[in-house]
C-alpha cells in the first residue's frame, strides 16, 4: 500500500528522463548472468519541506501610563439666609365673669340628748376578816448529843405534867404560827357612778353649697403667622480642572525573525539492485521493477 503511490512517481520521474536524456538507461550495467548481485545507487528527485529564515516588521501595542486634565465638578455645601413664614400659636389671658359653686362652714345649733355621768353614793354590807388567834406555843425535844452520851441524868425534864415529854430527854418551847379569823359583817358607804339621758344645745359645723359669680383669668389660643429667618445648608456644584493618569495602548514598530517551511525538489543518491529477469525493464528507469514480485 505505501509503495504504490511511490511507483507512479517514480513512473512518471522516468518518462520525463527518457524525453530529456535516452542515454540515462545506459548509465546502469548490465549485471552478467554469473555472478553475484553487486548493490548500485541511482539518482531521484524527491519533495520536501525546507524551513526558511525571514525577516518582517511587526506591530506592537505598548501600555503606556499619561498624565492628563480633565473638567471635574464636586458638591460643596453653603450656607444661605432663608425666609420662611411659619405658623406660631400664642396663648392670650382673656378675663371671664364665671359662675361657680362654693361650700363653706355654718355653725349650727342642734339639740341633742348626751349621756351624762352622775355620781351616787350607795350603802353595802361587807363582811371583813377578824384576826382572833395568831398562834400557840408547842413543846419539842431536842436530839441527845453523841446518842445521849453526855446526858446527865434523866431528872431534867420539861418540869410540866404534859405527859408528852419523855422524862430522858430534854425539851424546849417552839411557837407555831397558825393565825385564824372570824367574819364581821359591817355598812359601808360606796360611790357608785351611773349615766343619765340629758337634753344638751350642741353647736354643730355644716357645709353649705352657695353660687358665686366670680372673674377668672383664662387663655385663649390664638395662630399667628411669623416670618422667620434662618440659615440653611445648600449643596451647590463647582467645577474645577483635575488632573489624572491614563493607561493607553502606543504603537510599536519592530523587526522578528520568521522561519516558515517552503516544499522543494531535492536530488538524492538511493541504493538499487536489479536482477537479470528484470533487467528488462530498466529502460523504463526501473518503474516496474519488483512488480513480479522476484526482488523482494
Amino acid at each position: 500500500m505505501v509503495c504504490q503511490p511511490v511507483r507512479i512517481a517514480l513512473l512518471l520521474g522516468a518518462i520525463t528522463a527518457v524525453a530529456v536524456s535516452p542515454a540515462r538507461a545506459q548509465d546502469i550495467k548490465a549485471v552478467p548472468a554469473a555472478a553475484a548481485p553487486s548493490p548500485c545507487t541511482r539518482t531521484i528527485q524527491v519533495r520536501e519541506c525546507v524551513p526558511e529564515t525571514y525577516t518582517k516588521k511587526v506591530v506592537t501595542y505598548k501600555r503606556v501610563c499619561k498624565t492628563e486634565e480633565y473638567d471635574a465638578c464636586k458638591w460643596q455645601c453653603t450656607t444661605e439666609c432663608r425666609e420662611h413664614t411659619v405658623c406660631v400659636v400664642k396663648r392670650i389671658p382673656v378675663k371671664e365673669m364665671v359662675t361657680k359653686k362654693v361650700c363653706k362652714t355654718i355653725t349650727v345649733n342642734e339639740e341633742r340628748i348626751v349621756q351624762k355621768t352622775c355620781y351616787k353614793n350607795v350603802e353595802e354590807v361587807v363582811n371583813h376578816k377578824r384576826l382572833v388567834e395568831l398562834g400557840h406555843w408547842e413543846c419539842k425535844a431536842r436530839q441527845p448529843l453523841l446518842g445521849g452520851i453526855l446526858h446527865n441524868s434523866c431528872n431534867t425534864g420539861c418540869g410540866t405534867s404534859c405527859g408528852t415529854c419523855d422524862p430522858c430527854a430534854r425539851t424546849h418551847k417552839v411557837w407555831v404560827y397558825c393565825p385564824k379569823y372570824e367574819c364581821c359583817p359591817a355598812k359601808v358607804c360606796k360611790r357608785v357612778c351611773y349615766k343619765e339621758p340629758v337634753k344638751v344645745c350642741v353647736p354643730v359645723c355644716k357645709r353649705v353649697e352657695e353660687n358665686v359669680t366670680c372673674e377668672v383669668c383664662t387663655y385663649k389660643c390664638v395662630q399667628e403667622k411669623v416670618v422667620v429667618k434662618c440659615n440653611v445648608p445648600v449643596l451647590k456644584k463647582v467645577s474645577y480642572k483635575a488632573t489624572r493618569t491614563v493607561s493607553c495602548c502606543v504603537p510599536v514598530e519592530s523587526e522578528v525573525t520568521c522561519t516558515r517551511y517552503v516544499t522543494r525538489c531535492v536530488t538524492r543518491e538511493v541504493p538499487y539492485s536489479p536482477c537479470d529477469s528484470c533487467s528488462r525493464w530498466f529502460n523504463f528507469g526501473g518503474l516496474f521493477h519488483n512488480n513480479g514480485g522476484c526482488c523482494r
